[in-house]
């Protein structure tokens, strides 16, 4: 929201970050000092795009999209080793969900990713051009590739075995992409929220596939798979059609 409203939106992602460490039952004053660190992170993103790529629409193309990653990689793991010390450094409850930093910096980078281009999609301040392609396409093909992408993902809560699993991960990945193809940007980020929604309610519904004991795969390999997802999505579609 900030590359599109400016700082003015700095105040809402302060208090929607106050909200949601609230619910993790921290101490006040850790709960201030992380929202405030996530605030000053996103603000430090903003300011470090317009100072070296320009007035952007990160996603746009596939130059800037890449020089956006490589310009959120070390600050966002700047900023998650912060929190993660500040999270470690007392005795609350939720501090054994940050026993690994490198999650928390590949789930904040993951989460930029797939968010910030349903921004994009949705807000006033980007022109509504609806993609064409959508209107051409029979109603049957798009129900079947994004039914198939949700089924494809749901499948994964029930699998037991890892090898199926890792399969389905890889034909999620390469149906992600045909649609990112055929839809361009609208389609990838379509795409993208949809599968990710998916996993952040089996992540907190304590699903089996998120439980390794029971499924057998790590969670750094659920990262990865949603993370080289969301990179190839917007890498196609930037070469295709823009929003």
């Amino acid at each position: 929201m900030l590359f599109l409203r400016g700082n003015r939106a700095l105040f809402g992602l302060f208090v929607g970050s106050v909200l949601a460490y609230s619910q993790a039952e921290l101490a006040n004053i850790v709960i201030i000092l992380a929202a405030t660190l996530h605030t000053l992170d996103i603000l430090l993103i903003r300011w470090a795009a317009l100072k070296w790529i320009g007035p952007i629409k990160p996603l746009q193309h596939t130059k800037t999209f890449w020089q956006f990653i490589l310009l959120l990689i070390p600050i966002t793991f700047v900023f998650t080793l912060m929190l993660w010390w500040l999270l470690t450094k007392g005795p609350d409850k939720f501090y054994g969900f940050w026993s690994s930093w490198r999650q928390a910096w590949a789930g904040e980078i993951i989460g930029i990713l797939t968010f910030t281009p349903l921004c994009l999609i949705w807000d006033t301040y980007v022109p509504k051009r609806f993609p064409q392609n959508f209107l051409k396409t029979n109603f049957s093909t798009i129900l079947l590739l994004f039914g198939g992408l949700f089924f494809i993902n749901a499948s994964c809560f029930v699998v037991k075995t890892p090898t199926v699993i890792l399969s389905l991960f890889g034909l999620s990945i390469i149906l992600q992409g045909l649609i990112s193809y055929h839809f361009g940007q609208f389609g990838a980020t379509l795409g993208t929220v949809l599968a990710a929604t998916l996993f952040l309610c089996g992540a907190n519904a304590n699903l089996s596939l998120f439980i390794e004991p029971l499924s057998g795969i790590p969670f750094w390999v659920i990262q990865t798979k949603m993370a080289f997802e969301a990179l190839l999505s917007f890498t196609v579609a930037s070469r295709m059609r823009p929003f």
